[in-house]
């Protein structure tokens, strides 16, 4: 299986870059020609500072073996602050195209939302920060309503301190917990949604995420399965830019879910897994 996905990411790109340079005339632009100039930003790019306010719901699970509770919903309140780059009119008129940057300071906890009814659940407080990238397409021919529509996939890591307030109920489900427990932990998250942008520079947004908190940190395998990722989301960013010149109505929508299904699998997996597809443990998950 390890095998056979360094092959495809290997395989992927190397697609890319045949493409890129399989052309008729000595003097087209080279794949490293075109890679450069498809990740710079062209002078209509406006640059603008953001500060963004979320709130909203999350599932928390731990699937192991050796942990039988279940463990109440728990409430997002995040602050985020970093740099939007924005370009209207991207390649043709209607379309739109912008990357983010971001850092960010929340809390997820079980005391910010609803009463807990099921005094059975386990409840939480966890304070994470961490740094945040978003990309993404967007359609600008809605402008006389006022704004641009975004679909946007994102990636961070992150830093969480977890207060797991319960004891476990076992001396085996109090050991997973102590992995955790008011100990700063390592994760990653990943991130999905649409926003719209008005151009007085509001935003509304609806995004959904998955958060995964690790028990410890493996440096080599966490870097080999994020590579591996990145690989894939590189190379669809690349060849999009083609698909882009060929179907321009639905390019923000295609890369949207091409994008997003590549780490809703990864993540899925890493569900079990933190470091799929190496043998790891099993991480906190937030989504």
């Amino acid at each position: 299986m390890r095998a056979a996905i360094i092959i495809m990411v290997v395989f992927c790109f190397s697609f890319a870059a045949s493409r890129a340079d399989s052309v008729d005339s000595l003097f087209a632009p080279t794949f490293w020609e075109k890679l450069a100039k498809r990740i710079d930003y062209s002078d209509k790019t406006i640059n603008l500072n953001i500060v963004r306010a979320r709130y909203g719901a999350a599932a928390l699970s731990y699937p192991n073996p050796d942990v039988k509770s279940e463990f109440s919903t728990v409430y997002l309140t995040q602050f985020d602050y970093g740099f939007f780059r924005w370009e209207r009119d991207y390649k043709e008129s209607g379309f739109a195209k912008f990357a983010s940057e971001t850092v960010f300071l929340g809390n997820l906890s079980s005391h910010m939302g609803l009463p807990i009814d099921d005094i059975d659940l386990k409840t939480t407080d966890n304070w994470r920060f961490g740094f945040e990238f978003t990309n993404g397409y967007g359609y600008d021919s809605i402008r006389g309503t006022g704004g641009t529509f975004f679909l946007f996939h994102g990636g961070a890591i992150s830093w969480a301190k977890i207060d797991i307030e319960n004891p476990g109920n076992s001396p085996e489900e109090q050991e997973k917990f102590d992995y955790f427990d008011e100990n700063y932990k390592f994760g990653t998250i990943f991130e999905t949604g649409a926003k719209y942008l008005f151009d007085n520079g509001v935003c509304f947004e609806l995004s959904y995420e998955h958060n995964l908190v690790f028990p410890n940190f493996e440096g080599f395998r966490w870097f080999g399965t994020s590579i591996a990722e990145l690989l894939f989301q590189r190379t669809i960013d690349y060849m999009g830019e083609d698909f882009l010149d060929d179907y321009p109505r639905y390019f923000p929508a295609l890369n949207f879910m091409a994008k997003n299904c590549v780490s809703a699998l990864f993540y899925e997996f890493r569900r079990n897994q933190m470091h799929w597809f190496f043998s790891s443990q099993s991480p906190i998950s937030y989504d």
